[in-house]
């Protein structure tokens, strides 16, 4: 990796001065929005490096209450490394379509929708190459000549992370490599058995009351401006600081609630996601990174999903001195992390002491022989 990591003093001064500008520079006209079901809004830009010939394409999946801004550092540096980038904002998140009027509350209240939204971005707009704005498409885009057959990447984080596990099980032949930050293939519920907490959000969805807050779920407080730095997933405060910000001026992202008929659902995407079977399908490399203290996600579903994909394709690399938000790590952290993303995506061998050895379960070494 030849571009330096932002450091942490005056962060927000590098969004500002350098971030921004150069996004703006390399965006791929205005912001895009594509309707797969009527009404039914889902937002995204795209980026062309100025590297180009580009070395791929890097499709970035969102976690959960997150949107495109949050990860603007993450594409700088997809971007400046060489990679043309696109990213969507989920159903329930930012400017895309939201079934509840309460902009503190995230109401998904399917798996499969989220993964339509996903696979009809990777195909109608990225594939197809759509520039927003450009006149003869689908809304407000339209086709140019095409992606021109050049490798397709996924990143994705957390939610995204684990939606992104279900999409190269469930369309295995479409990334020729994932990454997987900090994916949610296993929901941190405490002492609370998961089962059980599915089995109440069935029966409180039952009674008309889906919408309604889960324990524990708090909603974006517009009137404190410092946050909660020490409760968060971030490590850096100078990058918590600047989103809290961001957060602050603009309403959509304000969105941080979680509701019953969530909760369900995401019971559900890290069910299917680490199915023997589903796993099995997985056809290229992935790298799945572990956070070194993470409240957010379990690590036990991080290791089954790495040990039941084929033998071979699977590589946790667990990052010391991180949360659940590796992305949003101090610099000396983030100066170990990111290497390690584009050594992957450059078909480099992963440095066997980074490496996280996931012993197979016997069942599998024999289905393997």
């Amino acid at each position: 990796m030849k571009t330096p990591i932002f450091p942490d003093e005056n962060y927000s001064a590098s969004v500002k001065e350098v971030i921004l500008p150069y996004l703006d520079s390399v965006r791929k006209g205005p912001e895009g929005f594509f309707e797969r079901a009527p009404g039914e809004r889902i937002r995204y830009e795209r980026f062309r490096t100025d590297q180009q010939p580009a070395k791929g394409e890097v499709v970035v999946f969102h976690g959960y209450t997150e949107g495109i801004t949050k990860f603007y550092e993450c594409l700088y540096y997809f971007l400046k490394e060489g990679y043309d980038v696109s990213m969507m904002e989920h159903r329930g998140h930012g400017r895309s379509y939201k079934l509840t009027q309460d902009r503190f509350k995230v109401v998904l209240p399917s798996e499969r929708d989220m993964m339509d939204d996903m696979h009809y971005f990777v195909t109608e707009i990225v594939l197809k190459d759509v520039v927003p704005g450009v006149q003869g498409g689908k809304g407000s885009s339209g086709a140019s000549a095409g992606h021109a057959g050049k490798p397709l990447f996924l990143y994705g984080h957390s939610m995204g992370g684990g939606l992104g596990a279900r999409f190269i099980e469930e369309w295995p032949d479409i990334f020729d490599r994932a990454i997987l930050t900090s994916p949610m293939l296993e929901l941190n519920g405490g002492h609370v058995p998961k089962r059980l907490t599915a089995l109440v959000a069935s029966r409180v969805i039952a009674h008309g009351r889906g919408e309604g807050l889960i324990p524990g779920a708090v909603p974006f407080n517009p009137d404190d401006p410092d946050g909660d730095f020490a409760n968060s997933c971030a490590t850096s405060r100078d990058r918590y600081a600047w989103y809290q910000q961001y957060q602050l001026d603009n309403p959509d992202y304000q969105t941080s609630a979680t509701t019953w008929i969530t909760a369900l659902t995401f019971y559900s995407i890290t069910k299917d996601a680490t199915t023997p079977i589903k796993c099995a399908a997985v056809k290229h490399p992935v790298l799945v990174f572990q956070a070194d203290s993470d409240n957010m996600v379990e690590d036990g579903g991080q290791q089954r999903f790495i040990q039941r994909i084929p033998e071979g394709l699977g590589t946790l690399v667990r990052i010391p001195g991180s949360k659940h938000e590796i992305f949003r790590s101090t610099t000396d952290v983030l100066e170990k992390y990111w290497p390690i993303v584009f050594d992957f995506l450059e078909g480099k061998e992963i440095p066997k002491e980074l490496v996280k050895e996931v012993p197979r379960p016997r069942a599998f070494r024999r289905a393997a022989r």
